[in-house]
């Protein structure tokens, strides 16, 4: 079977340099009486949105039109569009859609206040952090400045990438070690014990990573018994391929997350008084969104907004009206 290599390195190397290519646009429409409705845009073909990365929770329950694009008559645009009675409804759809391996957890979520003249409503969106290699923590390898550098960075700047790929790198191997490390112990064979793999950690890193011969699953297999200097890592083969199946599906899972561009836009009902994205008008605001923001850590989008309630506001005249004229008429009846 043919795998990548641990001399991954050359293709997550890739993902953090290339710009994007794939593109999601996001529309929210926030609607008074809290019903919401949500359009996706992508340069994809229907059939691509279920397995998409990133979550995008259609299925025939939605309004899908394809077109060819405007921009490029080889590409397809499809848009999806649904209308929800709450956001409640929206969450629980991407909930769900989020319960499948190897999807960015999206969560959403609008209040709204009702507050006698103004009515005020909130609402937040957040693409939770995606990174899949977590076993070695960052902070051994980058400080918060250099994170905040990279993030900070166009996706065409490579100033910060070797520490983020040093990094990304020694998680990958980490994974594999740890995982060929605890099925060694399974195995209680003398010369292929959790111990001896741990002396040979190094070693073990430098042939797999840095090696150009490293191209499948024999190869691989064939150098840990080399560095090991034991045949006995043949009866690990299936361990080390069943562990190179989950680092391919993790690496494909980040290199499609990298290389798209997204866009969320919201439109509020209401004036925005107040975001964290890029005002549009007066009721839309929106945020153009790299992967690299959702990374390492939650991105949050947020906007708020207030309505007049001009029911109230006539309802309170009234009021005033009548109270005048409750204080008014007596003293008129009086004078008379």
């Amino acid at each position: 079977m043919k795998t990548g290599t641990l001399g991954l390195a050359a293709g997550l190397a890739l993902a953090l340099l290339l710009p994007g290519c794939k593109e999601i646009e996001t529309t929210t429409e926030i609607f008074a009486d809290g019903s919401i409705e949500r359009t996706i845009v992508q340069n994809n073909k229907t059939d691509g949105l279920a397995a998409s990365a990133f979550t995008l929770p259609v299925d025939s329950t939605w309004s899908i039109v394809e077109k060819t694009s405007t921009k490029d008559s080889n590409t397809v645009v499809t848009t999806a569009r649904k209308k929800f009675s709450s956001a409640k409804l929206l969450q629980q759809t991407y909930t769900r859609a989020c319960a499948r391996p190897y999807r960015v957890k999206i969560d959403l979520a609008v209040e709204k206040k009702f507050r006698w003249f103004y009515t005020y409503y909130e609402y937040r969106e957040s693409y939770r952090a995606y990174n899949p290699f977590l076993l070695l923590p960052k902070a051994d390898y980058l400080t918060e400045k250099d994170l905040a550098a990279w993030i900070a960075t166009p996706d065409s700047d490579d100033t910060y990438d070797d520490k983020v790929e040093e990094w990304l790198m020694a998680g990958v191997f980490e994974e594999f070690f740890q995982s060929l490390s605890d099925h060694a112990g399974r195995l209680h064979h003398p010369e292929l014990t959790p111990a001896i793999l741990l002396a040979a950690k190094d070693k073990l890193r430098t042939a797999l990573m840095d090696s150009t011969n490293v191209e499948d699953l024999e190869d691989i297999t064939r150098v840990c018994a080399k560095v090991l200097g034991t045949p006995v890592v043949q009866s690990l083969r299936p361990a080390i391929d069943s562990t190179f199946k989950v680092i391919e599906a993790k690496m494909n899972f980040d290199d499609e997350v990298r290389h798209t561009r997204y866009l969320n836009r919201v439109v509020m009902p209401g004036r925005v008084w107040a975001s964290n994205g890029q005002a549009i008008d007066s009721v839309k605001v929106e945020w153009p969104v790299s992967a690299k923001q959702f990374f390492l850590d939650d991105y949050t989008m947020w906007a708020k907004s207030r309505r007049l309630n001009r029911g109230m506001v006539v309802l309170s005249a009234g009021i005033v009206l009548l109270a005048l004229a409750g204080l008014v008429v007596p003293r008129l009846r009086r004078a008379a």
